[in-house]
């Protein structure tokens, strides 16, 4: 068995990839055998990786369906005896892992669902149980645990319904805070209260039913809700110490803002509600700009890397004359298009990368062009210094002769 490969993966490979015996295709056929090989280990490092994450998932019916598109992935790779598809092999691992994720997701957020609905269901019983008697009436925040918790309700079941990891993203963060809410709630106990304090209870409840308090209330708790999320996203898109500074700072100063209006008096809330409105909309239009601008340059960059790092391998790339000189324009024109990601300006860096991939095609084909001429010269000198000595007396012949070597000079010139 080849060392790293499965039993299977060995045998296709001493099966299919045959290494030829004749001195003419025994070193290419070698080669291929090394490469195909090699990706197999890559693929098997990847195979695990999954494998692992997936035996964590607890239901045995979307574990055994997993594990059924996760097998798909070999099969995929193996397809094609004469030439095996690893990119499509490696594109299956990478949805199955996509698959994994979400199926965990959904795991650890149906978890957190199920045992803040027996919070909920527990106190919807004490509410119904005070109906009519004159005890506990609910809770101080009554009003915000249901409105989390409707919001709870509609992201948990459409991230469910459509495997959507942002509405369970959101699910989770928003499950987070209702417990939060549920574990600081207060009973309220109107008939234990002196006269002075109910009255002033009871104004500031007909006050907080208010429809502009109430808008204002579902305003921000909305908002609240979307930064959750808008923040998540932003950290799979850009990773937590990459978000943009100009994102971070609104979403610190929309975190302010938030923080002013939980504790306001009821009479700034639809101010406050409506700043808060317009913050979110303006961030969350900057975010998606820039998220925007980072997936194009991931993308061209990506796509850029490829014929960049093939010229800077080049066989010819010291050559000082004539080669390097190009490649060192191209390298400094990259490395000024990469500098402006540092300082978030992906959209610059896409605007300065984009004429960059003609200069590395043309960088390419001068340098092939080139080593192409340096093979042509080495075989007409060794030519030219191999033809025997000439000692007749016809002048064309010396001529040719003294004008082949000349030319030869020339072209070194």
């Amino acid at each position: 068995m080849i060392d790293g490969l499965t039993p299977q993966q060995s045998k296709f490979v001493e099966t299919f990839i045959l290494v030829k015996k004749d001195i003419f295709r025994k070193k290419s056929t070698t080669k291929k055998r090394e490469s195909v090989v090699k990706e197999f280990r890559r693929f098997n490092v990847n195979y695990d990786a999954v494998k692992g994450r997936l035996d964590k998932i607890t239901d045995a019916k979307i574990k055994n369906g997993l594990m059924v598109e996760l097998n798909r992935a070999e099969e995929i790779i193996e397809s094609d005896k004469k030439k095996p598809d690893f990119d499509g092999g490696m594109a299956q691992l990478i949805k199955v892992n996509q698959m994994v994720a979400t199926a965990k997701l959904q795991q650890e957020v149906t978890e957190a669902y199920e045992d803040v609905s027996a919070k909920i269901a527990e106190i919807e019983k004490t509410r119904q149980a005070a109906k009519g008697k004159d005890k506990d009436s609910g809770l101080d925040n009554q009003e915000d645990i249901d409105l989390v918790w409707g919001y709870v309700q509609e992201t948990y079941e459409k991230g469910m319904m459509h495997d959507d990891t942002s509405a369970l993203d959101s699910a989770a963060k928003a499950i987070d805070r209702l417990s939060g809410l549920i574990s600081s709630a207060k009973e309220v106990k109107p008939f234990e209260l002196r006269s002075e304090t109910l009255e002033q209870q009871m104004a500031e409840a007909k006050e907080g039913l208010q429809k502009d308090v109430q808008e204002a209330r579902r305003d921000l708790t909305d908002v609240s809700n979307a930064l959750i999320g808008l923040k998540d996203r932003l950290v799979r898109e850009f990773t937590a110490p990459d978000i943009p500074a100009r994102i971070e700072a609104q979403l610190t100063a929309l975190d302010k803002q938030l923080d002013t209006a939980a504790d306001a008096k009821l009479a700034a809330l639809k101010g406050l509600a409506d700043a808060a409105v317009l913050a979110m909309a303006k961030l969350q239009s900057d975010s998606d700009i820039a998220i925007a601008n980072r997936n194009t340059w991931d993308r061209d960059h990506g796509r850029f890397k490829k014929p960049y790092e093939l010229a800077s391998g080049h066989a010819q790339i010291t050559e000082a004359q004539f080669v390097k000189p190009k490649y060192d324009a191209l390298k400094l024109a990259y490395e000024a298009a990469v500098a402006k990601t540092e300082t978030d300006d992906y959209a610059g860096a896409v605007l300065a990368l984009t004429p960059l991939f003609a200069q590395v095609t043309q960088f390419i084909d001068f340098a092939d062009s080139y080593a192409r001429y340096l093979d042509i010269e080495a075989k007409r000198e060794t030519m030219l210094n191999g033809m025997p000595a000439y000692t007749g007396s016809v002048v064309q012949v010396t001529d040719a002769i003294a004008a082949a070597k000349a030319l030869l000079v020339s072209a070194r010139a």
